[in-house]
């Protein structure tokens, strides 16, 4: 577990946060697109 303090400033993320968070977002588009395509 990190130990660092999380902050709410979104640029003070680490890279592997950012990468997360890039995941995240492209799979709900992509569960969306899936759901409106049907």
């Amino acid at each position: 577990m990190k130990t660092t303090t999380i902050t709410p400033d979104p640029w003070k993320l680490t890279p592997d946060d950012r990468l997360m968070a890039m995941i995240g977002l492209v799979g709900w588009i992509g569960a969306l697109l899936l759901t409106l395509w049907r």
